[in-house]
């Protein structure tokens, strides 16, 4: 069997273990993009630069210490919880977004990003040729 779940987990665990540089300017791509469309108020330019930085870099940081520790796949749960409480707080600091709201615009946030380093680590995985026929 080519593909069995011990693959498709490697490859999750490969897909998310994306560069942290990669991983920075992709939600630095998403967040303002995502900010601008969920609040109804126009946010001010240095504002909207110093809200994108924090959830780029310490987010993407956030996630990836966890990836460093030799946690294995149990390592993406806090990962996750780290990315997600830096992106809530984040929102909850620049833009006063009220605990009710931060739980959709931190999901919109943090659901994209995660879709997109996936789908980017997973891509840069199998064209690197590491996903090749088995032993």
């Amino acid at each position: 069997m080519l593909i069995g779940p011990q693959s498709v987990l490697a490859a999750i665990l490969h897909g998310l273990g994306v560069n942290v540089l990669i991983k920075t300017a992709i939600v630095g791509l998403v967040a303002p993009i995502a900010i601008r469309m969920l609040l109804e108020q126009k946010a001010e330019k240095q504002r909207l630069l110093w809200a994108t930085l924090v959830m780029a870099v310490g987010g993407s940081l956030g996630f990836q210490v966890f990836l460093w520790l030799p946690l294995g796949f149990v390592g993406l749960v806090p990962g996750f919880v780290a990315f997600w409480v830096i992106v809530s707080c984040t929102l909850d600091h620049y833009f006063d977004v009220h605990y009710e709201e931060s739980y959709a615009y931190t999901g919109q946030i943090v659901g994209i990003s995660v879709l997109l380093w996936l789908i980017v680590g997973v891509a840069i995985y199998f064209l690197s040729g590491h996903a090749g026929a088995p032993r």
